[in-house]
């Protein structure tokens, strides 16, 4: 066969794309608001949500043309489910933005948040999510609020 046609058969054929998953859990959960003009950092609870509230399960799928992450929670309290595109920032760093249509715990009228995800090594990443987030308030003005969640993760291991 010639070199040719070898060429073509390989740029015809899909590409295949590598698919692996991670488990997180975001326990690290805190917000900086302006108190008397003095930026104030504290961490968040959120009492009576289950203890599996916070946990993600990442699953990537990435090729030389296509780059995804779905994002599956039980109780998705960012809102964050879904099929994402993601940027490819180096090997092991993706960055992705989800957006909902209905408000979520930082915001009443749409959910908006930048995730993050860095692999450290084989068996451990961080996942950092940044909502879109005010604070709530009796006057017709939000407050500010700034909120960071981050949390660990680990591989997904294979059935056999």
């Amino acid at each position: 066969m010639s070199k040719f046609i070898l060429l073509a058969l390989a740029l015809a054929s899909p590409v295949q794309a590598q698919t692996i998953s991670w488990n997180c859990v975001l326990d690290d959960i805190s917000g900086t608001n302006l108190a008397d003009g003095e930026y104030v950092k504290t961490n968040m609870v959120f009492e009576g949500m289950p203890a599996d509230a916070w946990q993600y399960q990442l699953t990537f799928s990435i090729s030389s043309e296509n780059a995804e992450m779905v994002i599956q929670s039980s109780m998705d309290p960012a809102q964050l489910n879904g099929q994402h595109p993601v940027l490819p920032l180096r090997d092991g760093v993706y960055a992705t933005f989800a957006m909902s249509d209905k408000g979520c715990m930082f915001s009443e009228q749409f959910c908006a948040s930048m995730v993050q995800f860095t692999q450290l090594s084989d068996d451990k990443a961080v996942l950092e999510v940044t909502p879109a987030s005010f604070g709530s308030t009796d006057s017709k003005y939000a407050e500010f609020l700034d909120v960071e969640l981050r949390g660990n993760c680990a591989p997904v291991k294979e059935s056999k």
